[in-house]
């Protein structure tokens, strides 16, 4: 991610997060439907005009825009339409319209390979529509029209925005954070378009935390997963203080839980799962990575409850995705052994904010150390050799316990 404005992200990310899951919870068997193009009444979003292009050598193929004149509530702005977005904005911000299309539509291909790259996820079928508006208060009357009651629980959000229905509502928080949140919800907004069934929430909102990182270098943006200065800082601070939650709680707390809550405990929780994915992707050798593959594969799919259902031998599959229950589907994907897991996703945690590691954070790069030298630092820590993890589904050709799966 960009950090032109450290400070303020962070204390944005709570309130702009934590709402937005309350729209994801409402959004379980309606995201995936398609979405109407915004209402034309009187004092509503307008578009008229030729299309033409703009900034063409500031975009390259992928991020190529086209422009149209829109207004919303008296306020001037532009439609800009690039392969995979209809960006309607009232921004006047010229660095930040001119970074938009090429950002949003880089975000796109970030999403479908950042973890699954050998069997990349599908494009959304159709333009996803994005709202990126110039103040807080033409958002709030954007939402109010678009929404009605449904946006009672959005308005709480002081900056940002939120994703529900495939669309994102965003406004200017400053550059770099408006980026930051963009990212963010940008990855709700594809999977409500996309997944035939919701992740459950601890994992649907780690790997939004995962696709926010990135770095410019000009008008070049470069999406890397570890560059997140905001989630490694806090991360670290809740590690040496220890307020780390643990991984029961991780991933059974709803997110709109913590609203008001005294603290930086919605800070922290979003650190712990941007570690949490990490983990699942690097950890302990790769050994979960494989699983975390197959279980978004699985949600894009629709093969997500069933799946769960067979493994653990639960019938009632569909309250498990109405309420996001995580408990049932981590034990199915990952581990039965919660608190073994636990062991060794805080070893993982005090490895990554070990001194020194900062600076690869800055890079961009990854913190994890090699193999032996991860097992003396996860052996010190356990105190003794960590337990094999007890994988959930059914592992085919395994001639010892504790192999990763095959994934077919």
């Amino acid at each position: 991610m960009s950090h032109l404005l450290v400070g303020s992200t962070r204390r944005h990310l709570a309130a702009v997060a934590i709402v937005a899951a309350a729209g994801l919870l409402a959004c379980v068997g309606a995201c995936s439907q398609g979405t109407a193009k915004p209402p034309a009444a009187a004092g509503g979003p307008q578009v008229g005009g030729a299309g033409r292009p703009i900034a063409a050598a500031v975009f390259p193929a992928e991020g190529a825009a086209s422009s149209q004149p829109w207004s919303f509530a008296g306020a001037a702005g532009q439609v800009l339409t690039t392969n995979n977005f209809t960006i309607y904005t009232t921004e006047t911000n010229a660095a930040l319209i001119d970074r938009v299309p090429k950002f949003m539509e880089r975000a796109l291909q970030h999403y479908l390979t950042a973890i699954t790259e050998d069997r990349p996820l599908p494009p959304p079928s159709g333009k996803m529509e994005t709202f990126v508006m110039g103040s807080r208060q033409q958002w709030k009357e954007l939402v109010l029209s678009m929404l009605g009651k449904q946006a009672q629980p959005m308005l709480q959000i002081p900056a940002g925005g939120f994703a529900t229905g495939g669309r994102a509502f965003l406004f200017d928080i400053g550059l770099g954070s408006t980026f930051f949140v963009a990212s963010h919800e940008g990855w709700h907004q594809y999977s409500q378009r996309t997944f035939a069934e919701p992740m459950p929430i601890f994992l649907e909102e780690g790997v939004a935390t995962y696709m926010e990182g990135h770095r410019w270098e000009g008008l070049e943006v470069q999406f890397l997963p570890w560059s997140n200065i905001d989630r490694f800082e806090q991360l670290r601070t809740a590690a040496q203080s220890g307020r780390l939650l643990p991984l029961r709680d991780l991933i059974e707390t709803a997110p709109q839980r913590l609203i008001g809550q005294p603290g930086d405990g919605a800070l922290t929780y979003y650190a712990q799962l941007w570690a949490l994915v990490h983990f699942l992707n690097e950890g302990d050798g790769g050994i979960y990575r494989p699983m975390l593959r197959r279980i978004i594969a699985d949600a894009q799919a629709g093969k997500l409850s069933q799946s769960v259902a067979a493994q653990l031998a639960m019938s009632d599959r569909g309250g498990m995705l109405a309420k996001r229950q995580g408990i049932a589907v981590f034990r199915a994907y990952f581990d039965r052994d919660i608190d073994a897991f636990n062991a060794r996703y805080v070893a993982f945690v005090a490895q990554i904010t070990r001194p020194g590691a900062r600076d690869l954070i800055t890079l961009g790069r990854s913190p994890v150390l090699r193999a032996a030298s991860a097992q003396v630092m996860v052996n010190s820590i356990l105190g003794s050799k960590p337990t094999i993890p007890q994988r959930g589904i059914r592992r085919a050709n395994v001639s010892q316990p504790g192999a990763p799966a095959n994934v077919n």
